[in-house]
């Protein structure tokens, strides 16, 4: 079950390229509305299936409830998302301005033969959102590692409410070996610090779903009610823009081959340098400097990463390991009120 556990969110990656969503989605509709209806929606069917078939509120069966549609690889929500939300910048990778992007170095990515990052095959479309008072782009894989890494962090954390620091740092150091690996680097040639964005953020909506200061279902005598609606704009933030939140590659070649595209429609990675400065003051030091890339943090220039040599099996113990809460505990934890 275990081994089942933890394939389940290292299959595929979908990469978004928010570089072109910025440049050419300035009259695109907002997609939080859409969304949002698609959460919310998903939310009331499963409490009516939940509380159809039970007598009382078990928490345990209500997660079994709702993990069809919002904790599977690319879940239901994703689905709904990917169908009926506005797009901004181009609908299919073949409409990119990147004709000579090289095959990637990453082993995956040689054996498939594919051109990396942005393919038929793992392309994932764009977004225009807003979250207080902020205008960004996000993919619309960023939904899946919102609500289906986001509970796979919150699953091995032991639904903890109070979000022990040490163990989001366990999380966040558990994230980055999936992006300098099969997930990213290794396999596609891209290490996103977006989805890592998305992945912490994630965190916060699984523990407001029964907790935290306002949570979205509650038990009402034997059966779950929805206390408040779902806003996305609680979970996002320009962290999840690839644009503001730069990529790094595992080559130069394919970095250079994109600043081809990029220079045709004058954008650059942080698109918008505010955006990092403000990141920077709004998240926890110890997370910034996980989940921001250094041309955001502002504290590298470097655009090129190793593919990490981490097996599939090597994420397994690893991961088997943070689950039994055997691994030391970090020294520069935050506050567990710092955390959001």
């Amino acid at each position: 079950m275990m081994l089942i556990f933890l394939l389940g969110h290292f299959l595929f990656a979908g990469e978004p390229d928010n570089m072109m969503a910025r440049a050419s989605g300035a009259k695109a509709e907002y997609a939080n509305d859409a969304i949002n209806n698609a959460v919310n929606g998903l939310i009331q069917q499963r409490l009516e299936a939940y509380n159809l078939g039970s007598k009382r509120c078990d928490v345990d069966r209500l997660y079994e409830f709702l993990k069809e549609d919002f904790d599977k690889n690319f879940p239901a929500i994703y689905n709904s998302s990917k169908l009926n939300v506005p797009p901004a910048g181009p609908y299919e990778a073949e409409k990119l301005p990147y004709k000579t992007l090289p095959t990637g170095n990453g082993a995956c990515a040689k054996k498939l033969s594919f051109r990396v990052p942005y393919n038929s095959k793992s392309y994932s479309r764009s977004v225009k959102v807003k979250s207080k008072g902020k205008t960004f782009y996000i993919g619309i894989d960023k939904i899946d590692h919102l609500f289906s890494h986001g509970h796979l962090y919150w699953k091995m954390m032991g639904r903890d409410p109070k979000l022990p620091p040490e163990q989001v740092q366990r999380m966040l150091k558990m994230g980055i070996a999936q992006e300098e690996g099969i997930w990213g680097l290794k396999c596609f040639s891209v290490k996103s610090y977006a989805d890592l964005s998305a992945n912490y953020h994630g965190l916060f909506f699984w523990r407001d779903l029964l907790n935290g200061p306002s949570p979205i279902l509650a038990c009402d005598g034997n059966h779950y009610v929805q206390k408040r609606k779902f806003d996305l704009a609680d979970y996002i933030d320009p962290s999840m823009d690839e644009s503001i939140n730069c990529n790094s590659y595992d080559s130069a070649a394919v970095i250079n081959a994109l600043k081809v595209g990029w220079d045709k429609v004058k954008m650059k990675c942080p698109a918008d340098e505010q955006a990092c400065a403000d990141l920077r003051k709004s998240l926890p030091e110890n997370v910034a400097n996980k989940i921001l890339h250094p041309r955001c943090l502002g504290t590298g220039s470097y655009e090129v990463e190793k593919p990490s040599e981490m097996t599939s099996q090597d994420y397994i113990d690893g991961a088997v390991i943070m689950l039994l809460n055997k691994q030391p505990q970090p020294r520069d934890a935050a506050p567990a009120e710092a955390l959001q």
